[in-house]
């Protein structure tokens, strides 16, 4: 981290070393952002860079529905801002049935293959193993909970609109069929937004990120400029190459501060 910063990983209610004092009988996600609220009130933080991973994602969403002013940034990593479609509270119904059905270990089985991406699975098989052990620990009321407040979220994208803060978006080249749709809509949301899709590159024995631009200098141009923004200064371009339409793959050297 850069000098003078401090991360913050609150673990949501009923995960990790947090409690589950009592079951929700209307559980949302305003529950999670209310208890991250908590806690940078406890700890005396006004003002904090938010953000999230797929679930955490939501969570962010819901704390900026709740306090958008205390946002400096933003960052999305491999979320919407959509709600959930019939397809997938029919598929979340059927994970609650399994749940019932199996405990926390079904569940975990059944994960798997849409927690981890081809390139973990390939390269880092130790991976697998201790996500299926961290799910298989946590109570069946906690990811119960979790499923109910994924299902009922409600659609974001206006209050994406509202922000004005910097606001990075971030997705896995692995994160599924239709990852650079799902993020290229929540970047359009966001105003003041960039977004890069984290891609290793067998092919070029590199790993970098990739650009929802075509090729050319002002693609190069905005690469140094993320760059930049995640602390790689003075970055430079050492490799871009198009690797479909309207994208490019980079990768950046530099100092990290």
């Amino acid at each position: 981290l850069p000098e003078g910063w401090r991360l913050i990983a609150p673990d949501l209610r009923g995960f990790g070393g947090s409690s589950l004092a009592e079951l929700d009988e209307n559980p949302s996600m305003d529950d999670y952002a209310a208890d991250v609220l908590d806690v940078l009130r406890d700890l005396e933080i006004t003002s904090a860079v938010v953000g999230g991973c797929s679930m955490g994602g939501y969570a962010t969403f819901a704390l900026l529905r709740r306090a958008r002013d205390l946002a400096r940034a933003v960052i999305l990593v491999d979320t919407r801002a959509d709600p959930d479609t019939p397809e997938s509270r029919a598929n979340r119904r059927n994970m609650l049935a399994l749940l019932d059905r199996e405990g926390p270990s079904g569940v975990a089985r059944d994960m798997m293959p849409k927690l981890l991406g081809k390139t973990t699975l390939e390269e880092r098989p130790d991976v697998e193993p201790l996500v299926r052990r961290l799910i298989k620990q946590h109570s069946a009321a906690a990811l119960r909970g979790a499923i109910h407040r994924m299902m009922t979220r409600p659609d974001s994208s206006a209050i994406l609109r509202e922000v004005r803060v910097p606001t990075l978006i971030v997705v896995g080249e692995d994160y599924g069929e239709g990852a650079s749709v799902i993020q290229e809509r929540t970047h359009a949301y966001a105003l003041k937004s960039s977004m890069c899709l984290l891609d290793p590159r067998p092919d070029l024995g590199e790993e970098g990120f990739t650009l929802p631009m075509p090729n050319g200098k002002r693609a190069e141009g905005a690469a140094l400029q993320l760059a930049g923004k995640m602390g790689i200064e003075p970055a430079i371009v050492v490799h871009h190459k198009a690797i479909g339409d309207g994208f490019t793959f980079f990768v950046v050297y530099g100092s990290v501060k």
